[in-house]
């Protein structure tokens, strides 16, 4: 469902913003219309690989409803490397591949798996970045209930809840961490488009 719902994001957002789809490839104006949606189709493809990986994360660590230990975590974070391990020797365009690798970089530094930060981490990995953070935040998982689509865009702008007050240090420092998470013109262009 979360690779879903990714794919038509991903597709929904690249239709409306053309110019995006010319940062991934500087050509993609001068396309012909056959080959504008072939490449918006591949980049379709990458927002519903982009977890892949994570078919070598066992189910106990997936679905587990608790906080991942360590260990738990380090598996967790080698699954862009598994996705394109996954996806090396397919014919699948570069930047698809790089899509799936790059998704969890962070715009300012501190992702995995490389560290990557500003322009180093693909466009596509920036969209996915993005609309991969807020499906998570709004849809239920094992281990938490679904997060109203305006609280998890606040969160994801680094707005404080100003009805929490000052008194919850852990929410004031992820809120203020999800600012390093994302290239910020492309995250505004997403709430409009959430608008």
């Amino acid at each position: 469902e979360h690779a879903t719902k990714v794919l038509w994001f991903t597709v929904a957002f690249l239709r409306l913003h053309p110019e995006i789809l010319a940062q991934i490839e500087p050509e993609y104006p001068a396309f012909e219309e056959g080959r504008q949606m072939e490449m918006l189709r591949h980049c379709a493809v990458g927002a519903l690989l982009h977890d892949i990986g994570k078919t070598f994360v066992t189910h106990a660590i997936r679905d587990k409803t608790e906080p991942l230990t360590e260990v738990e975590w380090e598996i967790m974070k080698r699954h862009p490397l598994t996705g394109l391990a996954m996806l090396i020797d397919t014919d699948i365009p570069l930047f698809v591949k790089k899509g799936v690798l790059h998704h969890h970089e962070d715009f300012h530094g501190g992702g995995y798996p490389l560290s990557l930060e500003g322009p180093n981490i693909n466009t596509l990995a920036r969209v996915l970045r993005i609309i991969d953070v807020f499906d998570a935040m709004t849809s239920r998982r094992p281990y938490k209930d679904p997060m109203p689509p305006m609280k998890a865009a606040q969160i994801m702008i680094g707005t404080p809840d100003e009805k929490r007050g000052d008194d919850d240090p852990e929410q004031d420092e992820r809120d203020q961490g999800m600012r390093r998470c994302f290239d910020r013109e492309l995250l505004k262009k997403f709430i409009v488009f959430l608008g």
